[in-house]
């Protein structure tokens, strides 16, 4: 027990402090771990693959002299244990809605020479292995989660203007628009769960751990949060 709560209280100081740095683009301020235990003795061959992979592949763009989002260190230390409490990217014990794990497995990351299917299984196990998940139910999943992964990468390029649909760019003309809080009626989750033609038009349709955290969301009150 005594180990355990100095652990805690050591995890407790470094979110606090990665809150406060600068050098962690996109943190955010308070990292929810609802619902999950933290591993404390996470595998470390697994740490030092997904590590190495990282280092290797990621580190030239988002090292901490990269040229897009920082989150990630240097090649030899790409910052494992930092990035593992930077909820921006990843979720402790769920790489289905982790950004991280996401962008290494849909062909996309690094761009022109993605990582293969083992590299992007490595970086999921990792992610698992840093924790496990207690809830029942789907995790909870915040409006800042469903912009940064959903709507601006795949919405708001047709709907923030100029489109023949609905318009909507943030948070407000999203839930006077295509939202009801609490119901699956919605015309965000109609419009990308359907079978026939689902949005984004002329583009891939959400896969379903997205149609997840769009469910979640909406189900969850549709908060601004």
């Amino acid at each position: 027990m005594v180990k355990i709560g100095l652990k805690l209280f050591a995890l407790t100081a470094l979110l606090s402090t990665l809150s406060c740095s600068p050098e962690h683009d996109g943190d955010f301020n308070s990292p929810s771990l609802n619902g999950v235990t933290l591993n404390p003795n996470p595998d470390p061959l697994l740490a030092a693959a997904a590590a190495s992979i990282l280092g290797s592949r990621c580190v030239s763009c988002h090292g901490s002299s990269g040229i897009n989002q920082k989150f990630l260190k240097t090649t030899n230390d790409p910052g494992l244990a930092e990035l593992a409490l930077n909820t921006r990217y990843v979720k402790p014990g769920q790489s289905d809605i982790s950004f991280l794990a996401q962008r290494s497995s849909d062909l996309s990351m690094p761009p022109g020479s993605p990582l293969n299917s083992g590299e992007a299984q490595t970086i999921k196990d990792w992610i698992d292995d840093l924790a496990t998940v207690t809830e029942i139910g789907p995790p909870s999943v915040t409006f800042l989660e469903v912009e940064t992964l959903i709507l601006a990468p795949k919405c708001y390029t047709c709907h923030s203007g100029g489109s023949s649909g609905p318009t909507f760019s943030d948070y407000a003309s999203v839930r006077s628009t295509i939202v009801t809080p609490g119901t699956l009626d919605s015309a965000l989750y109609q419009s990308t769960a359907r079978p026939n033609l689902p949005m984004p038009k002329n583009g891939t349709a959400l896969n379903v751990n997205e149609l997840a955290m769009i469910e979640s969301w909406i189900m969850g009150g549709a908060l601004n949060n």
